[in-house]
């Protein structure tokens, strides 16, 4: 008897072989999706779709006998026959009100969460982006829904008819930074300019030295010529022969480089003769020639 239950017992090779090639077979089948998840983690639009499916079984799951439901909807009927409607701002509701205007307590609350989280309703149609709610109350809301205006960041533009600005003619080498700036297209910053480079100049000897202030556009500059006015002092020019290389940078509103060049040349050639003798320095060209014409004379 003993050896009758053995013979159950004993294995061939080949028989032991095979079977514990099936349960390695059958370990690898049952831990494939634990290795699975580890080789390949979910991304996180799959733990999206996961937790939205497993809220929608939850959800699913809730008990609801047919009191409960029979009770619900027999309030539900209640309610809307009791409501009135009025025109009202969806972005100022409580949870309370959307109930009161009969949506179901489930809708109101995913509204009061989508106003609570930064949602806003920017126009009526907005209401159909709520997530559960039904086409027949966006239909019976949508005519009462108020939205404030929003505030135009441009100011509105004036439509009297306004006298134009007149404007004050002022002294070019006698004005302030307050005058300059009052002229049209002249700034606080750019008027601070203009009286800087004044002082380098010595003042202002003819219009057309403007022009040679740093960002002084061209079109502003055609503006400011009917109100500008200029007095040149009564010792006329400076002697190019006799100014030192600094007074000469200030008054020909020029590089002191240029200037001490001019004065070098003079030293070592003599006196200059007339203007055109500045173009034996390679460095003097026509409009440099020019500036220096307009502010300083030869004697």
């Amino acid at each position: 008897m003993q050896s009758h239950w053995q013979s159950f017992f004993v294995f061939s090779k080949n028989e032991r072989i095979a079977l514990v090639s099936f349960m390695v077979l059958m370990s690898v089948f049952l831990t494939a999706p634990y290795w699975y998840h580890l080789i390949m983690p979910p991304s996180k639009e799959q733990k999206a779709i996961r937790f939205q499916l497993t809220q929608f079984a939850a959800d699913s799951l809730l008990p609801t006998s047919s009191e409960t439901v029979i009770a619900a909807e027999t309030e539900g009927v209640h309610n809307r026959n009791n409501i009135v409607l009025h025109a009202f701002n969806p972005n100022q509701l409580q949870e309370d009100d959307w109930i009161a205007m009969g949506l179901p307590a489930k809708t109101a609350r995913t509204i009061q969460r989508y106003i609570s989280k930064g949602g806003r309703f920017r126009q009526p149609n907005d209401l159909r982006k709520i997530w559960g709610i039904s086409e027949s109350d966006v239909e019976r809301l949508l005519p009462y829904i108020r939205l404030e205006k929003p505030a135009s960041i441009y100011p509105h533009r004036q439509t009297s008819n306004t006298s134009p600005v007149e404007y004050s003619a002022i002294d070019m080498n006698g004005a302030d930074s307050a005058a300059w700036a009052s002229l049209p297209g002249i700034g606080k910053v750019l008027s601070k300019r203009i009286i800087h480079y004044r002082q380098r100049l010595g003042g202002f000897r003819s219009v057309e030295d403007l022009r040679q202030v740093y960002g002084l556009a061209d079109s502003v500059y055609k503006k400011l010529l009917p109100y500008l006015r200029l007095s040149v002092a009564e010792k006329g020019k400076p002697n190019l022969n006799t100014l030192s290389a600094q007074r000469l940078s200030q008054i020909g509103g020029i590089d002191f480089e240029i200037a001490q060049a001019i004065v070098v040349y003079r030293q070592q050639n003599g006196p200059f003769l007339n203007l055109n003798g500045l173009r034996q320095l390679v460095f003097i060209n026509d409009s440099l020639l020019t500036i220096l014409g307009n502010r300083v004379q030869i004697q």
